[in-house]
């Protein structure tokens, strides 16, 4: 099961800021790190590290997206946003 998906952007980038150890700060709708909009549920240049650092793959599957992450056993979400169902499979690989 995804606890994720009743949490906003916000409330998942504020997760992924804090597993990664990111110094940020901010409140809704934006969290900052180093005085930049911090939104990897959104923003590649900040997201496509995370994903491919991770092995998270990224599959079109009839007109939706489908992220996934193979290690011991499979993560996989389906979704319409690219960058947030890879950010969810990545604090679901990490326990957060």
């Amino acid at each position: 099961m995804n606890k994720y998906t009743e949490l906003s952007d916000f409330e998942i980038n504020e997760k992924i800021a804090e597993k990664l150890r990111l110094d940020y700060w901010g409140a809704e709708p934006n969290i900052y790190v180093d005085d930049y909009v911090y939104s990897p549920c959104t923003n590649p240049i900040q997201a496509m590290p995370i994903i491919i650092e991770n092995g998270i793959s990224m599959v079109r599957v009839n007109n939706t997206w489908s992220a996934r992450q193979f290690n011991n056993h499979c993560i996989e979400i389906i979704g319409d946003n690219y960058y947030r169902i890879a950010m969810e499979v990545y604090l679901l690989m990490n326990g957060k």
